[in-house]
């Protein structure tokens, strides 16, 4: 099993995306995609530190994804969106209690 890139994972946001209910595909979301694509989102230490890790080379290099933050009481997590969906999934994602994350160069 590969490990995670950072196409993959805007491959799996972009499909997850795509004719679907959800505004944000979260974390969840991207670990099925990627087991069902033979990928691995564990990395060598299995704390799914893979997927945190092509995130942040996504956000250093193309900056093609938004990431978003659960902030509802017990249901916490992560998701992603498209950029070029900001406009249209922003307010939908903050009705359904997600903060949008800002990448300051170094970290989320």
């Amino acid at each position: 099993m590969r490990r995670i890139t950072v196409d993959d994972l805007v491959q799996a946001v972009t499909e997850l995306s795509q004719g679907s209910d959800l505004p944000v595909p979260a974390a969840p979301h991207v670990f099925d995609w990627c087991d069902a694509h033979g990928i691995d989102t564990q990395g060598p230490r299995g704390n799914r530190r893979a997927l945190q890790d092509a995130s942040n080379q996504e956000a250093r290099g193309q900056h093609r994804l938004l990431k978003f933050r659960r902030v509802t009481a017990g249901n916490p997590g992560v998701g992603f969106a498209l950029v070029v969906n900001g406009d249209r999934v922003r307010p939908r994602a903050s009705a359904e209690g997600w903060c949008e994350l800002n990448w300051n160069g170094r970290s989320w």
